[in-house]
Parts: C-alpha cells; structure tokens; sequence
C-alpha cells in the first residue's frame, strides 16, 4: 500500500512538473512570437521609409548642376551626392572585375556600377585597341543609363605601358625606370603610358608600383 501511495505521489508530482514546464514554453512561445512581430513590424516600417525616400529622390531629373558652369568639381560632386539614393551610393562605391560583367553589362544600369578595373587575366576577345575600346564604350554606354548618368571609372593594370593591349610600348619595370635615377625619362615614359590608355578609353592606372628589391644571394 505504502509503495503504491509512493507512486501516486510521484506520478503527481512528474504531472505538475510536466504542466508547469509546459506553461512556462508556450509563455516563452508567445513572448518569441510577440518579439519577433515587433522586429517584423519596424522592419517593414523601415523598408517602406526607405523606399519612400528611393522614390522621392527617384523622380528627381534635374541635371542644373552637371551644365552649371560657376559651380567647381567638388560643388558638383557635392550636389550629386545630395541627390543621390543609398543604393546609388552603394553602387558608385563598388568595384567589379570587367570578366564579372561580361554579357551582364547591364549590371551597371541596374545596379548604379560606378568603377570597375581589368586585372591581368581580364582581357578581350583579341586583345587590339579597337576592342578595347569598344568594351569601354559599351560599359559607358550602360553608366550613362543610369538616372544621374556618372561615368564609370575604369582601372587597368598599366603599371609599366599599357601592357594588357597589343601593340602597346612595354617599359621595364618601375623599379627598374626608378634605378635610372633620370625623372625625365621616367615622366616621359608615364606620359606614353597615359596617351595609350587613352586611346582605349581607360582614365585610371594602378602605376607607379613601390617595390622593395632585396638581394638575396
């Protein structure tokens, strides 16, 4: 008798337990899913300001300050980025490879492309000034689509001639102009370099490269 009042006791006791607990998930549950329809609720609240704002800027076509000649660069600049949206801040702050782009070109319209670079793997189908150009062109020509239309700053690897174009003069390295010691040579080596680039439309050169030789014999 004694043994069986024990285990009604205990089978009493496992019952409260087990209630208890059960209360105190589903209270846990409901403050988890009050939490989580709060967050939801400033979230979406965020999104629609921000989408507001998007629009409000969006409708915005006034080009005043491109054709406006008392204002300086940086007044210029400063009165893009006045008008400018935050994904069209985000986009004029990223910088893909031009191998990234191929046959998405329009990536730069849609996604406000402000610069991006060829590395050294990043060629065109032949290599010629020609396509070179005309790759440039093409990537203008999606820039300009977009809403404020800022050109895309464009970057190669032209560090000793615009080596990535056939039929580009090819200098020594820049360490190697710099054991010259002769700043002339070395300017008027620049300045071919940057005549070249022109030619295929490219405004941006990641040159001169500092390099620390070591002798290691």
């Amino acid at each position: 008798m004694k043994k069986i009042t024990l285990y009604f006791a205990l089978l009493i006791m496992l019952l409260l337990f087990a209630t208890q607990t059960i209360a105190v998930d589903i209270g846990m549950a409901g403050a988890v899913r009050k939490k989580a329809k709060e967050l939801d609720t400033k979230v979406l609240d965020h999104k629609n300001a921000a989408t507001t704002a998007d629009n409000d800027t969006d409708t915005d076509t006034d080009t005043d300050t491109d054709t406006d000649t008392t204002l300086t660069i940086d007044e210029k600049v400063e009165a893009l980025l006045d008008r400018m949206t935050l994904n069209e801040k985000i986009g004029q702050m990223t910088l893909p490879d031009s191998a990234a782009l191929s046959g998405k070109e329009e990536d730069i319209k849609n996604y406000f492309i402000g610069a991006l670079l060829s590395g050294g793997e990043s060629d065109t189908t032949d290599n010629s000034p020609v396509s070179w150009a005309n790759q440039y062109n093409l990537f203008q020509t999606y820039a300009t689509q977009t809403r404020l239309a800022i050109p895309i700053l464009y970057g190669i690897d032209a560090v000793h001639g615009h080596s990535n174009v056939v039929g580009a003069v090819i200098f020594p390295h820049n360490i190697g102009l710099g054991c010259t010691d002769h700043e002339a040579l070395v300017k008027q080596a620049a300045q071919v370099t940057a005549e070249e680039m022109a030619g295929t439309g490219m405004n941006w050169a990641y040159a001169p490269c500092i390099a620390v030789a070591r002798d290691i014999r």
